[in-house]
């Protein structure tokens, strides 16, 4: 079964096939509200768990208020956090890592670069972009 991009194996659990032909998924359509079915579908099950979790408290909020603008926050970040991870399986736990390190150091993980090197990085990737506008 496909969803989201994502081959979705036994438990929801999704499964990458990647060719040297492949393209990275396309980014999600801001303008197209999230189907919070198709985003939880994209994610490992640890992930949804957390997903869950936020959305049953999202809505609980949603209903006492009358507002549904929290939802479709949630809705929009992970959506962000799962193409993310079709793009690089693990990241989430990655990041997840390095806070755990920060909180328990106060430090920055030894193979962390510099703030200006982050920059000079993501210009970089810019520039090599086709539709980058300089």
């Amino acid at each position: 079964m496909v969803e989201c991009g994502l081959l979705v194996g036994p438990d929801d659990y999704p499964a990458v096939m990647a060719s040297p032909d492949a393209a990275p998924p396309a980014e999600p359509d801001p303008d197209v509200a999230p189907d919070p079915r198709a985003v939880r579908a994209s994610l490992p099950s640890d992930m949804a768990a957390v997903f869950d979790q936020e959305w049953s408290a999202v809505l609980d909020t949603a209903k006492e208020t009358h507002d549904l603008s929290p939802v479709y926050s949630l809705l929009l970040s992970w959506r962000h956090v799962a193409h993310g991870e079709q793009l690089d399986p693990g990241r989430w736990a990655r990041a997840v890592a390095a806070v755990a390190h920060i909180r328990s150091t106060g430090r920055a993980r030894p193979d962390a670069i510099s703030g200006h090197e982050l920059a000079a990085l993501v210009q970089r990737r810019l520039d090599e972009r086709p539709d980058h506008r300089r």
